[in-house]
């Protein structure tokens, strides 16, 4: 591997997330492994024609003879497989009927463009669909483009695209180059998990961010959707929450489910029970969000895929079930993916997410998530009360005496950094 392509490789590896860096690294030392024990037959390989392959798939055939030629490195070996997955992901969007009119371009191609000189007046825009390691599919006129990420756009991967956003690209000779991305409307983000610094988007320029979340199959988890939603607030998106799986509850337990419910409710953001399983609710879900750009999150296992699967009424989207042993959610999507669900609306299907780093948070802003804290906090000593340790807090006398829950008040203290005794 030349000395260039391997320092691009290499910034591109440190570019990804943690969670992408993992299934490279476990994909390689699975190929790695394989290949081991095929050096030890020796036979003739026949050469077949390269055929198109999905996003996940790779030549591994390159990667044995990367193997051959160099020692049991498991970081080469992933650099190997991460220019593997980057040339796999234009073969999965190209078409026999974009083969043929490449070929009758290049047939009336200028020169230059036949060198690979960029053809000016084919500037042109189109909204990130998915992305893959420093390449991304592009929706031009109805039709997926697979592109690949001008060098700073690929450097900063993480934070300078998401799916939602709106990408100019130009034709050159290879695949069309992304050069630039608009200003957001919106976005939605969340702090790298192994350094707070970083900052990763995870959709950009949604109307609507969809919390989906259970009551039961994973567990309901407030202190997770009380983050999401300072979230959303934060990246300028409208919430709206969505509860599936109600089919799971039993009658005896409605009670309790709907005062889960409450902090929700005070807070004004939108509400809708549903399963995906039964279809209860997914008329009243397909309403809210008819004519609007939105996307879907939540921790793995609340079924975001299956309510998607739903609202267009075909499997388009991989589902898993939740795991026995400790109630999580598997992780079925692999990628946030755009979809279009028909009466205008526009989903993106985002991978699970199971925990949610925001980042510095004061405690005037808690007080937008947490109105009842909010209202006690007015009678405070001290204006800038944290609620914790101070003389003559309003607030914690309210939670001594029943008046807040202790929970709501727990959860406000995590977020803040604080434990509540």
């Amino acid at each position: 591997m030349h000395h260039s392509e391997r320092k691009r490789l290499e910034e591109l590896l440190a570019s990804l997330d943690a969670n992408e860096r993992q299934r490279l690294f476990k994909r390689a030392a699975k190929l790695r492994g394989s290949s081991a024990g095929k050096r030890g037959k020796s036979h003739k390989r026949s050469r077949k024609p390269r055929q198109r392959v999905d996003h996940d798939e790779v030549d591994d055939s390159r990667l044995d003879d990367a193997m051959r030629r160099r020692g049991e490195s498991l970081h080469d070996f992933v650099l190997e497989l991460l220019a593997s997955e980057e040339a796999a992901s234009f073969d999965r969007v190209h078409d026999m009927s974009n083969r043929e009119s490449a070929d009758r371009d290049s047939a009336t191609a200028t020169p230059s463009s036949r060198e690979g000189a960029p053809v000016v007046d084919s500037v042109r825009e189109g909204t990130v669909l998915a992305i893959g390691p420093g390449t991304c599919e592009v929706l031009v006129e109805g039709e997926r483009l697979a592109c690949v990420l001008e060098a700073s756009i690929r450097k900063r991967q993480r934070s300078a695209i998401a799916v939602g956003d709106r990408a100019t690209w130009i034709e050159r000779e290879g695949p069309p180059l992304v050069t630039a991305i608009a200003q957001r409307s919106s976005e939605l983000v969340r702090m790298d998990t192994h350094d707070r610094r970083q900052a990763r988007v995870i959709v950009a320029n949604v109307e609507v961010v969809v919390v989906v979340t259970t009551l039961r199959e994973p567990p309901f988890s407030p202190g997770m959707l009380d983050r999401f939603l300072i979230a959303i607030r934060r990246g300028r998106a409208a919430p709206l929450v969505c509860i599936n799986k109600v089919d799971l509850i039993p009658p005896q337990e409605r009670d309790e489910a709907e005062h889960d419910l409450e902090p929700l409710r005070a807070l004004e953001v939108p509400v809708v029970c549903c399963s995906a399983s039964t279809g209860a609710g997914i008329e009243e879900l397909r309403q809210a969000l008819s004519g609007r750009f939105c996307a879907f999150v939540g921790r793995s296992g609340a079924g975001k895929s299956s309510l998607l699967n739903r609202l267009r009424g075909v499997d388009m989207a991989s589902t898993g079930a939740v795991r026995e042993r400790d109630g999580k959610g598997r992780h079925t999507t692999t990628r946030a993916e755009l979809y279009e669900v028909g009466a205008g609306i526009r989903i993106i299907d985002t991978p699970g997410i199971r925990t949610l780093a925001l980042g510095a948070i004061d405690v005037q802003e808690l007080g937008a998530q947490f109105p009842d804290i909010a209202r006690y906090a007015r009678g405070c000593r001290f204006r800038s009360c944290t609620h914790v340790h101070e003389p003559e807090c309003a607030v914690r006398s309210a939670v001594f005496e029943g008046r807040i829950e202790h929970a709501r008040w727990a959860s406000f203290l995590r977020l803040i950094g604080e434990d509540a005794g």
